[in-house]
C-alpha cells in the first residue's frame, strides 16, 4: 500500500479522539476508527464514543456501523479495515490517522490474523443456548442440575468443535471447568 497509517493508540479516555481529528484535519485524512466497542451502536455508555461535534470535524470510519446482534469478529474487521485503506490511499490519501485502543483490532491490521476454519453454526448456536440459559439460572439465583446439564452440553459442543477443527492443527485443551458432582463427558471423571 502507498502512504502511511499513523496509529494513535492508548485507553480510553486519554485524549485520543481529539489528538486524532487534530491530526487528521492536519494532514487530510478521515479517522479510522479500531475500537472493538465503539463499532456497536448499542454500546454508547462506557465507551467514549466521539460526540456529535467531534464527528462532524473529520470524517469516521468504524464508529457505531454494526449492531451487537451481529457476529462481528476482528477478522471480520481486518478484512474491511484493509479494504477502506487501500480505497482511502487510492482516492490520493498520502496520510491516514486510526485511532483506538483495541490492540486486537490493530495487531489485525498491521500483521494480520491467522486464518481459522469457520465454526459450524450449528455448534454457535449450541453455545449461545447455553450462554442464555447459565444467565437465565444466575440471574434466577437457582443453580441447579439444569444448570449442570447446560455444562454438559456446553463440554460437549466444545469437543465437537475440537474434533471437527483438529484437521486445521487447532487443539482445545482445559475448556471446561470442573464443577462439583459432575461428570466429565469426554474423560468419565467425577469432580467431587
Amino acid at each position: 500500500m502507498p502512504g502511511r497509517l499513523l496509529i494513535i493508540l492508548g485507553p480510553t479516555a486519554v485524549g485520543k479522539t481529539d489528538f486524532a481529528i487534530s491530526k487528521a484535519l492536519e494532514v487530510g485524512s478521515p479517522v479510522i476508527s479500531c475500537d472493538s466497542r465503539q463499532i456497536f451502536r448499542e454500546m454508547s455508555i462506557g465507551t467514549a464514543v466521539p460526540s456529535p461535534e467531534q464527528l462532524a470535524a473529520v470524517k469516521h470510519y468504524f464508529i457505531q456501523t454494526r449492531s451487537v446482534t451481529e457476529n462481528y469478529t476482528a477478522g471480520d474487521y481486518e478484512v474491511d479495515a484493509l479494504a477502506l485503506i487501500r480505497r482511502l490511499f487510492a482516492e490520493g490519501h498520502e496520510t491516514l490517522v486510526m485511532t483506538g485502543g483495541s490492540m486486537f483490532y490493530i495487531d489485525a491490521v498491521c500483521g494480520g490474523l491467522d486464518s481459522l476454519p469457520q465454526v459450524d453454526p450449528a455448534i454457535r448456536a449450541g453455545l449461545m443456548d447455553f450462554r442464555g440459559n447459565m444467565l437465565k439460572t444466575y440471574h434466577d439465583d437457582d443453580f441447579t442440575m439444569e444448570a449442570y446439564g447446560s455444562f454438559d452440553r456446553m463440554c460437549d459442543l466444545l469437543t465437537k468443535a475440537t474434533a471437527e477443527t483438529a484437521g486445521a492443527g487447532l487443539r482445545l485443551l482445559g475448556i471446561c471447568i470442573a464443577l462439583p458432582g459432575r461428570i466429565d463427558s469426554v474423560t468419565g471423571d467425577s469432580y467431587t
